[in-house]
């Protein structure tokens, strides 16, 4: 059972580029760097990490990270929920169309 001083968990969902047909590989290498990978489903699949690994591997500051906003990982020049892929290989990147957020709910722990 998960602490109340445990570190927050961010999730993601990663959408493969189009035409990009082994997502086994998109998974492995993002397990490889320390995320922990969901299934492919409905063309994407999740990565979960604390926030450190989402900062350090796709080149966020800390200074745009702020606890429960989800949407300060993101690129200001981007969509507010989606990720910047410039800080990834050229392999990688071109392989991934979109690494996204997805909005909290409006309910629950925390949104009350």
């Amino acid at each position: 059972m998960p602490t109340m001083n445990a570190p927050p968990l961010l999730s993601a969902q990663v959408v493969p580029s189009e035409g990009h047909l082994d997502v086994q590989e998109l998974q492995n290498a993002l397990g490889a760097a320390g995320f922990s990978t969901g299934l492919y489903f409905a063309g994407s699949f999740s990565i979960t990490a604390h926030p450190e690994l989402f900062m350090r591997y796709f080149g966020v500051r800390q200074s745009q990270l702020h606890p429960g906003d989800q949407r300060s990982l993101a690129i200001p020049d981007h969509s507010g929920l989606e990720l910047s892929l410039n800080a990834l290989a050229p392999e990688l990147r071109a392989k991934i169309k979109g690494v996204l957020f997805t909005k909290p709910p409006d309910f629950g722990p925390s949104n009350p």
